[in-house]
């Protein structure tokens, strides 16, 4: 009776789907969904490995290529008391096919994400070196400047502590240079008011780049 059950299905022409009633001993199937393939001769042993396992007693459901080339994924049900076996088979292009357009979906969702967080993470990289940007800016201008200023400093991040350690790079520097001027008074100081006759001269070609008042009182 389940046989008769089975034979008397009737699945649309239009479904993708197929059934199928196979006679073990003789590799004949009996009966299909598929009209061209009923008393079809199954391939001999060793033609198909899983077509084998399902005729020599395995019960389950198989992705496998069936005996007119296409890809299905098929279930199998034995029934002992008539020596055969009935199979449901779907082709994987439409068994698969909403797994595939979820994973289009998911890749497609990756893609955009990745663009959104690249594009997050350069906004927040140029926030976070604006700092320096317009720190190094200032340092060149300055560098046209006799004066040196430190920088502006308002962040205590590391931008802030890099900013803070120039800024006392600009404070060493400016005390050593307020010091080589103080220096460079001194020097001329002496230099003017020393009662010899000093003199700055180019040994190359002794050129006088500079004299004293003694200098002068001595040579005219």
């Amino acid at each position: 009776s389940s046989c008769s059950s089975v034979a008397a299905t009737n699945i649309p022409p239009r479904m993708p789907g197929s059934y199928l009633l196979v006679d073990i001993r003789h590799r004949l199937i009996i009966t299909t969904s598929q009209k061209d393939r009923m008393m079809e001769q199954l391939p001999p042993p060793g033609a198909s490995p899983i077509l084998d396992r399902f005729i020599q007693g395995y019960e389950g459901t198989e992705v496998f290529v069936n005996p007119i080339g296409v890809s299905v994924l098929a279930s199998v049900k034995h029934i002992p008391s008539a020596g055969w076996y009935a199979a449901v088979a779907l082709p994987t292009n439409e068994a698969f096919a909403s797994i595939r357009i979820l994973r289009q979906r998911f890749l497609l969702a990756a893609a955009l994400l990745t663009l959104l967080s690249a594009a997050i993470s350069w906004r927040l990289l140029n926030r976070q070196l604006a700092p320096l940007e317009r720190a190094a800016g200032l340092l060149a201008a300055m560098s046209n400047q006799p004066d040196l200023h430190p920088l502006p400093l308002q962040r205590k991040d590391e931008v802030g502590q890099l900013i803070g350690g120039i800024n006392r790079l600009i404070d060493d520097l400016s005390q050593r240079q307020i010091g080589l001027k103080e220096s460079e008074e001194r020097y001329r100081t002496a230099f003017r008011t020393s009662p010899d006759a000093l003199s700055l001269t180019l040994l190359s070609d002794g050129l006088y780049l500079d004299v004293n008042d003694g200098f002068t009182r001595l040579f005219g």
